[in-house]
């Protein structure tokens, strides 16, 4: 291309090419962009762009600075409107990353700057990304109570994609309320609403709803859910669906299958999740493969994964996954009794405090093999959240 082409021109082109998708074309016609340091608006636009292009790439991380240089330079020249849009996107990208604190302070600036004239759907947007935040903040019933506020505004201003996106939230926090059959009952919603909009990657994200939950039910074929959620991912290039769609595979492979085909998947998805940046997912990766190794009689391999894992979640402040490291030790400490039961006793604690009812139905079951007691008591728990005995004794690790 001619260096001489107007910065103008390609900050047009490069902003269609957002528009419509073209993310990493976008980001190719902004690397050649060349503005004076004094022209604050052309720089906050090209960050802006940069921003947004990231952030469809599945680069949330990278995205964050320039999310964050657009709103300084937007502020610098009075405009509130494009200073709030990059707010919005800086507070959801850190959603994504599972920083949920720096989040939740982000939208109090987003409240504030909140435009007068704006779309009727902007507050349904905000109220579903702050119910996102209540959702990571594990606060289920503050998070599903906004979320319905969503479907209504949402279906008033017949707003499919809206209502998509507010059942796949309240899909994964009705799964973590312990409500499997309802969160099952949301994720279809999801696949029904995803393909009527013909949007691949929210198929995709409704499969892997879909498939996680299955996994817990034991009814259809959760690894082909995952395995069609990822093809669509690695069309779409969508890299953090990619890493979740491996995950996912290595659960399933883990849970019901060959653990060392968990650990190859696990391994694939580990690189995708760092390139993202969201070391909350990382973690997840890491206690699974604690699982695989377990299976597989390794149990000092395996110790050392649930103990990065449990680093991990708790400098994300994410307490179910303390809860999943702490029961994925007591299963390595077996041959150590008193240790198991520390573990088994911590992991108990941190599901009663915090609502977390299928977790606390593991460490039952934990328990039970643990003491070689009669099953009677778990087998009921899990019963009465849907999940049948021939799916408890088919499980070979932590679904």
């Amino acid at each position: 291309m001619n260096s001489s082409v107007n910065p103008i021109d390609r900050l047009w082109r490069a902003e269609k090419a957002v528009e419509r998708g073209r993310f990493r074309a976008a980001l190719e016609i902004l690397r050649m962009i060349r503005i004076s340091p004094d022209a604050e608006s052309l720089r906050a636009e090209v960050h802006s762009h940069t921003a947004e292009s990231l952030r469809g790439l599945g680069r949330f991380s990278a995205a964050l600075p320039h999310y964050w240089e657009a709103h300084r330079l937007y502020r610098l020249s009075g405009n509130d409107y494009d200073r709030w849009e990059m707010l919005l996107g800086a507070s959801a990208c850190l959603r994504i990353l599972g920083r949920f604190r720096q989040a939740q302070r982000a939208w109090n600036s987003v409240d504030r700057l909140l435009p007068r004239n704006g779309r009727r759907s902007q507050r349904w947007d905000i109220i579903w990304e702050r119910a996102m935040v209540e959702r990571g903040l594990e606060d289920f019933p503050k998070a599903v109570r906004m979320l319905k506020s969503c479907a209504v505004g949402y279906r008033r201003l017949g707003d499919a994609e809206g209502l998509y996106h507010t059942a796949w939230a309240v899909g994964g926090a009705h799964r973590f309320q312990g409500r499997l059959r309802t969160a099952l009952l949301d994720y279809r919603t999801c696949l029904k609403a995803s393909r009527a909009m013909k949007d691949s990657l929210s198929e995709g994200y409704a499969l892997c709803g879909a498939a996680g939950v299955s996994r817990l039910l034991g009814v259809g074929n959760s690894q082909e859910l995952y395995r069609r959620a990822y093809r669509l991912f690695k069309t779409r290039r969508e890299v953090y669906g990619q890493a979740y769609g491996l995950c996912g595979m290595g659960n399933a492979e883990r849970v019901y299958g060959d653990p060392r085909r968990a650990l190859s998947f696990y391994a694939r998805s580990a690189p995708l999740y760092r390139r993202v940046g969201d070391e909350g997912s990382l973690a997840f990766v890491y206690w699974g493969m604690g699982g695989a190794l377990r299976r597989l009689k390794r149990s000092g391999p395996a110790r050392r994964c649930y103990h990065r894992s449990g680093k991990l979640f708790k400098k994300a402040g994410d307490i179910r996954g303390r809860i999943m490291s702490e029961l994925g030790l007591a299963r390595t400490e077996h041959d150590r009794p008193s240790v198991a039961e520390t573990h088994y006793r911590t992991a108990r604690r941190l599901a009663l405090q915090n609502g977390f009812v299928l977790e606390e139905g593991h460490v039952l079951w934990g328990w039970t093999q643990l003491r070689r007691t009669p099953p009677r008591k778990a087998l009921s728990f899990y019963r009465r959240l849907g999940i049948p005995r021939s799916t408890v004794l088919r499980w070979r690790d932590i679904p």
